[in-house]
């Protein structure tokens, strides 16, 4: 009688140690999955911080055309109202050779 007691405590000791293993391995198995979801996670922040400093320079350099553009822009403006004032110098210097 004791020892069919003893094989009972035993077969469910080795019953409770089987479901405590396996647990373990699936804990274990999430872990590592968590991991990986995780290593995942950090190389598209990685890739998002790369394209984000990618967008603020290709913006730098629209800024700078767009300096560029409107400083351009200035000197087309001065340079247009010297030739204006220089064709109204030649209207006059015209008019006084045709009288």
């Amino acid at each position: 009688m004791l020892t069919e007691e003893a094989v009972k405590r035993a077969a469910a000791g080795k019953t409770r140690s089987d479901t405590t293993q396996r647990t373990i391995e699936e804990i274990t198995a999430r872990v590592e999955e968590n991991v990986r979801t995780f290593q995942q996670i950090v190389a598209s922040t990685n890739q998002q911080q790369l394209g984000i400093e990618q967008v603020m320079g290709a913006l730098q350099n629209i800024r700078q055309a767009s300096q560029q553009t409107a400083a351009g822009t200035r000197q087309v403006e001065s340079a247009s109202a010297n030739l204006t004032e220089l064709a109204q110098s030649l209207m006059v210097l015209a008019e006084r050779y045709r009288h």
